[in-house]
């Protein structure tokens, strides 16, 4: 699940790494420790507007039509629930679970950034639900 950020999340761009943003950036560069890709706030100039920048475009972030029919077909299909579930709970360079998924729900995989960054009430519906069906206690 994505986590708010604050400014000390960021680090200042130094060596090789700031001059192949040079041409893009004439100020201090900042960018996020834990989230490589580029979006609003990472990279920034500033932490602290950067961190709201990033705060605010993750937090108004739609579902993508490709995840919300995923989602629906996983309303009736326990198995597809239960891989987005292992989706979101998988460190990214998961190759096993990579082969896996793709031999059964190609499209699962794809949208795997997507599935990770779920609003947590989304995860923890479709978690209870594989507990449900499971028939398993409720821990975690």
């Amino acid at each position: 699940m994505r986590r708010v950020v604050t400014p000390d999340d960021y680090v200042r761009v130094e060596g090789d790494e700031l001059e192949a943003l040079a041409p893009l950036f004439t100020d201090p560069t900042y960018v996020l420790r834990h989230d490589p890709r580029v979006c609003p706030g990472n990279p920034c100039s500033a932490p602290e507007e950067g961190a709201q920048a990033y705060n605010r475009y993750h937090s108004s972030t739609r579902v993508p039509e490709r995840l919300e029919m995923l989602l629906r077909r996983a309303q009736d299909d326990i198995a597809l629930c239960r891989l987005i579930v292992q989706i979101h709970d998988a460190p990214d360079g998961n190759e096993c679970l990579r082969l896996a998924i793709e031999a059964v729900e190609p499209a699962a995989f794809d949208l795997r950034d997507e599935i990770q960054a779920l609003p947590s009430s989304t995860y923890l519906a479709l978690r209870n639900q594989v507990i449900q069906a499971d028939g398993m206690p409720n821990r975690r």
